[in-house]
């Protein structure tokens, strides 16, 4: 680009020696002079193209300038009138001159389609700093490397490896890829995230909580039994096992009533039947029954309601009144 700006300098002051020659009766055509112009021109829209426009350099540069085409003039005077006496070197000069206009206008010619060529091809920068270039922000959705990462219509991406903070609650975790699969059961399962079931339940082995309230009423222990028996059976301690059926009106063997849903069941590894020891169980009874009587066992695993009971016959009191011969009401174990 300097060669360019160099070579269109020359020219244009070529041709601007040339129309000061006019001066000197030694005439160049018109189209010299139109030349000599465009030449100008296209010296000064380079000059601005690459920021370094005529205007802004020192005055005192232009005025220097300005003093040696003044001494020139005179110069080019005394030359026109010697050359005058002297006409075959006048007339050989004046063709020199000519050639000169004429390879000058091709030049410019030449100068003119270079720079027309020049805005095509070539990308001007400024005194400022070279123009910004448009960055190439294309990127996409994928896990595809060196690629700016561009979410797609729903908002989502994909990626390999992302380093991030995290701070939030994620709705769901549909899949995680390249790591450890993240698993889930309401089972007591080792080594899983616990899932609640479609209850809300789920189950674990040891679980270290502060418990504020329960679901069921009573409290019971497992013990080893001869047979399986159903809730609401009254047992006696004996038999093959720890509790049998009571077989005893009024046993003072007693041991409680099995529970229907106990609130806390201690000693739940052994196996057996859970027996409740204190709180509100079902119990199956014969009648009649009032509410608040003392109940006893009966010969046949039920309870009964007894007025004079005697010590440690007592299976608890009775929550509801019954008058039927057989039935099921709820009595309150461990109540004397």
């Amino acid at each position: 680009m300097t060669e360019l700006v160099k070579q269109m300098e020359k020219t244009s002051k070529l041709k601007g020696k040339s129309k000061k020659g006019k001066k000197s009766k030694i005439d160049d055509s018109d189209d010299d002079d139109e030349s000599a112009k465009d030449a100008k021109k296209a010296l000064k829209k380079v000059k601005k193209m690459i920021g370094e426009d005529d205007d802004e350099k020192p005055k005192k540069k232009k005025k220097a300038k300005k003093d040696d085409e003044e001494e020139e003039e005179p110069a080019a005077e005394a030359d026109v009138k010697t050359l005058t006496k002297k006409a075959p070197i006048a007339k050989s000069l004046s063709a020199t001159k000519s050639s000169k206009a004429a390879s000058s206008t091709s030049g410019i010619k030449n100068i003119q389609k270079s720079l027309e060529n020049l805005k095509n091809t070539v990308k001007v920068t400024s005194k400022e700093g070279p123009e910004d270039e448009e960055d190439d922000a294309s990127g996409d959705d994928e896990d595809t490397g060196s690629t700016v990462v561009a979410r797609d219509g729903s908002g989502n991406f994909s990626a390999g490896t992302i380093t991030a903070t995290l701070t939030g609650q994620a709705s769901t975790i549909a899949s995680q890829a390249n790591s450890a699969t993240i698993t889930a059961a309401s089972t007591n399962t080792a080594n899983q995230i616990v899932l609640r079931d479609a209850n809300g339940s789920f189950a674990a082995n040891v679980v270290t909580a502060l418990s504020t309230s329960a679901q069921y009423a009573d409290i019971a222990e497992m013990y080893s039994s001869d047979h399986p028996h159903e809730p609401g059976t009254v047992l006696e301690f004996g038999g093959e096992a720890e509790v049998k059926r009571s077989s005893q009106d009024a046993s003072p063997r007693v041991a409680g009533v099995v529970s229907t849903k106990p609130a806390h069941l201690m000693n739940n590894k052994q196996g057996g039947v859970a027996v409740a020891l204190v709180g509100r169980v079902p119990t199956h009874v014969v009648g009649p029954v009032r509410k608040g009587d003392l109940m006893v066992a009966t010969s046949d695993g039920r309870a009964r309601a007894e007025a004079n009971p005697a010590m440690g016959t007592v299976i608890g009191k009775a929550l509801e009144d019954f008058d039927d011969a057989q039935g099921t009401i709820e009595v309150v174990v461990g109540r004397l």
